[in-house]
């Protein structure tokens, strides 16, 4: 397994991403990406504490499956940032070494991509402007309402609104917002490769056209993150910061 990682401020002014690989004694890898909204201390905690969760979920509930261990990790960090104004999105990857599995937990519109033998998988889009079903649910809540492709509150004293439908942080928008993860497991073969990455990479708005480029970058054994950064500003429409990992089995 190998694993390169890169991160670029791009045309904004200020860095609100952030990421951490962290590889265990047992041989198991976890690594996650963190894409801040509206200041960067959501991401920044969240980056910051989500291995030792982790660690402290395996070690207090060994009994839980890989789906309840990120379903538990991703309880406690929202329940931890749920009085912070600024927001986050949430990407974790787990793999599992004894049983080469994969299991990709994600909270927003930032990307998780498997790319095995047979098939790409992708994570759940939680976007206002890709995801129908996150939509209808933001009208039925009867709180929220959509504006000019904009989440928002409409008794929120804060006027601004967002494109993701479920993330860290956000107190303001808390009634309107889902904060429960899209999860999958996948087994990697040999061969599979996995990128976790911020919408400065690949945007949930454009993702439907150009994945397949990324695919066929990515697919090039002797491309790393840093090069799959610097593809991804050949694109004029993406200006935002930008974060990717890849892991290749």
């Amino acid at each position: 397994m190998t694993i390169t990682s890169a991160s670029k401020i791009n045309k904004r002014y200020y860095q609100e991403d952030f990421f951490f690989i962290d590889t265990m004694k047992n041989g198991d890898v976890l690594f996650g990406v963190f894409d801040g909204h509206g200041g960067d201390y959501t991401s920044y905690y969240a980056n910051k504490y989500t291995k030792y969760i982790f660690k402290a979920v395996r070690k207090l509930y060994p009994e839980l499956t890989p789906n309840e261990t990120l379903s538990e990790v991703f309880k406690t960090l929202v329940k931890r940032t749920s009085h912070f104004t600024s927001g986050s999105t949430a990407n974790i990857v787990w793999y599992e070494a004894s049983k080469r599995m994969l299991h990709i937990a994600n909270l927003g519109d930032s990307k998780i991509i498997v790319k095995t033998k047979k098939n790409v998988f992708q994570s759940e889009d939680h976007n206002i402007r890709s995801n129908p079903d996150d939509a209808k649910n933001v009208i039925d809540s009867r709180v929220g309402i959509i504006c000019n492709g904009y989440l928002m509150n409409r008794f929120a004293t804060w006027l601004g609104g967002l494109q993701p439908t479920r993330s860290l942080g956000d107190r303001e928008l808390d009634s309107v917002l889902s904060r429960i993860p899209s999860i999958q497991s996948i087994k990697a073969t040999k061969g599979t490769w996995v990128l976790c990455c911020t919408d400065g990479v690949i945007d949930s708005d454009q993702s439907l056209y150009y994945l397949p480029d990324y695919v066929d970058f990515i697919n090039e054994n002797t491309n790393t993150a840093e090069d799959l950064l610097n593809f991804s500003m050949n694109y004029d429409y993406i200006s935002d910061n930008a974060t990717a990992i890849i892991a290749r089995f």
